[in-house]
């Protein structure tokens, strides 16, 4: 077993991969315009973030940060945008875990779109066609913008929590920069973990804005 010490240095080597990924301005974009070429790139996005969280998870064991409460965040707000994006679609589902088996942490948009266009050649309905019909589907749901904002505050919580351990590398001391919107999709997902019973979550989101807002350093 894995010290939390000793899985920290491996967390940190792979969670700015991640960190990257998580960045996925097309996604926002093609919300917006509906464009093939932004969406393709959607696509790849998406799935290479997936598959770098399973590097991540099998190689770490997980997020390791500062507080426990921006660990249980990112992992409760990359859980429910998985929960909506695939509502309980097996078949959308098994062909992420086939996409993920085909594809590396540091797959190429050309690699990925070369996977995704064999099928399409061949007229095949494949783990990367059935993906990429799934995510225009979900693009085109009247929710998948609020679906999108519990993906936006994954990203907002990695990338502020990538820079705790380097807090005195700056002159100024690092501050979360979070929008109301966000706030408001944290505050539902503190409300639901208390209703299955995970209440000092719930009671912590408060104490972490406040903390994490200000630059003071998180509590040990």
């Amino acid at each position: 077993m894995h010290s939390r010490s000793g899985c920290r240095a491996d967390s940190d080597s792979h969670i700015s991969r991640i960190e990257n990924g998580s960045r996925n301005p097309t996604l926002s974009k093609y919300h917006k315009r509906a464009e093939v070429g932004d969406a393709k790139k959607a696509f790849f996005n998406l799935f290479v973030l997936y598959r770098r969280r399973r590097h991540l998870a099998q190689t770490a064991g997980g997020y390791y940060f500062k507080t426990r409460i921006g660990e249980e965040i990112v992992v409760r707000a990359s859980s429910k945008f998985h929960e909506l994006y695939f509502k309980e679609n097996l078949d959308a589902e098994r062909a992420l875990i086939q996409c993920l088996n085909q594809i590396t942490v540091h797959e190429t948009l050309d690699e990925f779109m070369t996977k995704l266009e064999k099928e399409v050649t061949e007229n095949s309905i494949g783990p990367f066609t059935t993906s990429f019909a799934h995510l225009n589907q979900w693009m085109g749901s009247d929710d998948s913008k609020m679906h999108l904002e519990y993906m936006q505050l994954y990203e907002c919580i990695l990338t502020f929590e990538m820079n705790r351990p380097y807090q005195y590398w700056y002159v100024q001391a690092e501050r979360l920069e979070i929008s109301d919107p966000l706030v408001a999709r944290l505050e539902k997902l503190g409300q639901e973990a208390a209703a299955i019973g995970a209440i000092n979550f719930r009671a912590g989101i408060e104490a972490y804005l406040k903390e994490a807002r200000s630059g003071a350093a998180p509590k040990p």
